[in-house]
């Protein structure tokens, strides 16, 4: 009679330990996923700010997809791989990938606000030679092995051109 109910409860209490190790391994995981994505975002984000707080121009070929900066020793170029999912600097020296599991990106270019007395104001949008601000955002995603979510990270951003 012991048996009839031991053996049931200790499989109920077996099910709920696997199933705590399942939950406990994919959350972490998740959250594994979710920094590498975080620190990898950032570090772009500094990367180009950067650039384009030292750019003295942007140049005519700027898209989209693609933001090319003159800067004082050079030019840099910063690439949206669609189909690989990559954003990728380069410049006359080196070729370096920044992002990976990029979803989509995309580059914008403003001229600077016209009235400095409202708060909130969109900003009007500029050809190459007239750039005064660059944006960008961008989405990533990475699939977590053994889940059907995936981790996502999201950045944007607006730099002036301070060389100008």
């Amino acid at each position: 009679m012991e048996m009839l109910v031991a053996v049931p409860l200790c499989c109920l209490l077996l099910a709920g330990l696997v199933s705590l190790y399942c939950y406990t391994t994919t959350s972490f995981a998740s959250l594994t996923s979710y920094t590498s994505l975080n620190q990898k975002a950032r570090y772009a984000s500094d990367v180009i700010s950067r650039d384009v707080r030292s750019a003295t121009s942007v140049d005519d070929t700027t898209a989209t997809n693609r933001l090319v900066l003159n800067l004082p020793n050079g030019t840099v170029t910063y690439l949206y791989n669609a189909g690989a999912g990559t954003l990728v600097r380069s410049n006359s020296v080196e070729m370096r990938q920044l992002l990976t599991n990029v979803v989509s990106l995309s580059f914008s270019l403003y001229q600077r606000p016209t009235n400095s007395a409202l708060t909130y104001e969109s900003l009007p949008l500029a050809s190459p030679g007239s750039t005064k601000l660059v944006g960008f955002n961008w989405k990533c995603s990475k699939r977590i092995v053994g889940s059907r979510s995936d981790s996502q990270d999201l950045a944007a951003g607006i730099v002036e051109l301070r060389n100008q």
